[in-house]
């Protein structure tokens, strides 16, 4: 086994590795050394060039709008395609816009009918007959509230349950507000019931 560690390589694997060493060597150095400005020009040809791998920065102006000019005019626009299909449904259970006197805005509602609102003529209003149970409400002043003061807030507050100021209600109650006095008055607003 001594033997084995202490014979000398022979001249072919010496020269192997030497040679090895040198095509290693040459390699890096031309990576580390040849750039653009050492190859003569012409000398590189498309066949040498990946495809896609120049963009315009690596063109002349010149070679930029020569292929732009071959691409034409644009076309005309296509027929519209089919209509898709209808999204999911929200998570509001009803909603509906409420004028100032009580009358519900039809096309502006659903699973709320003017039959549902009491007006107390106070700004306070109130919700029965509704088809479901209201667990959360949100209401929100309109903006077609009339006499709507520019520079004071205002704004609606509603509750589930019973309303003591409208008569006969025991589902929702609503009062809209348009100025910052804390006074509800009467004004349309719009009504969300989840």
């Amino acid at each position: 086994m001594r033997n084995a560690f202490r014979r000398r390589p022979s001249a072919a694997l010496v020269i192997a590795c030497l040679a090895l060493f040198v095509a290693l060597g040459g390699v890096g150095y031309a990576a580390a050394t040849i750039n653009g400005k050492n190859i003569v020009k012409g000398t590189i040809t498309a066949k040498q060039i990946k495809d896609r791998s120049l963009g315009s920065k690596d063109l002349s102006k010149r070679a930029v709008r020569a292929l732009r000019s071959l691409r034409g005019p644009r076309g005309l626009k296509g027929v519209a395609g089919p209509q898709g299909a209808a999204g999911a449904p929200g998570s509001a259970l009803a909603f509906a816009l409420v004028r100032a006197d009580g009358t519900v805005d039809t096309e502006l509602s659903q699973n709320v009918t003017a039959a549902n609102v009491v007006a107390s003529g106070a700004g306070v209003y109130g919700f029965r007959g509704l088809s479901f149970r209201p667990r959360g409400i949100d209401v929100t002043m309109s903006f077609d509230s009339a006499a709507v003061t520019g520079g004071n807030v205002g704004g609606g507050v509603g509750f589930i349950g019973d309303c003591t100021t409208v008569a006969g209600v025991d589902q929702a109650c609503a009062s809209s507000n348009d100025d910052a006095d804390a006074g509800a008055e009467p004004r349309a607003f719009f009504v969300v019931f989840n």
